[in-house]
């Protein structure tokens, strides 16, 4: 018996509505199945649990450093951190009340120059900046 207002009906555009929709037909209409036709329902379908190893080689450690900077009155700031005889990938987020975006100048193997600018596009000094460095 088909429900006029079930949830697989009262949402037409959902992915699993059409799921529920697809497995409730199923259900009710399980004897006319044919079994060389594989459904949603049928255990031939569920894979072999094979156990995954481990990787044979150890995965390289990432190594993080984070630091909080204030911008001086012309926007610049400069991190440094350790050397690690690469350069890493650096981010940075701003604290600010108005909205706050910042650029870097410079990024080498030990520091990182940024600049914080305002939406018009004027430096702006006095900005908190969270920066993070991640070497791997």
């Amino acid at each position: 018996m088909a429900q006029r207002n079930s949830p697989s009906r009262r949402i037409p555009d959902s992915p699993l509505a059409g799921l529920l929709r697809t497995v409730a037909y199923q259900a009710r209409y399980s004897d006319r199945r044919r079994a060389d036709v594989p459904t949603i329902t049928s255990a031939d379908q569920i894979p072999d649990e094979t156990p995954v190893e481990p990787p044979a080689t150890p995965v390289a450690e990432t190594v993080a450093f984070g630091d909080v900077v204030v911008s001086n009155g012309s926007g610049s700031a400069t991190v440094t951190y350790p050397d690690r005889d690469s350069v890493p990938v650096v981010t940075a987020t701003a604290h600010s009340a108005s909205a706050v975006i910042v650029t870097f100048n410079v990024i080498s193997e030990t520091s990182a120059t940024l600049t914080t600018w305002d939406a018009a596009g004027v430096a702006v000094g006095g900005v908190t900046v969270q920066v993070t460095a991640l070497w791997s």
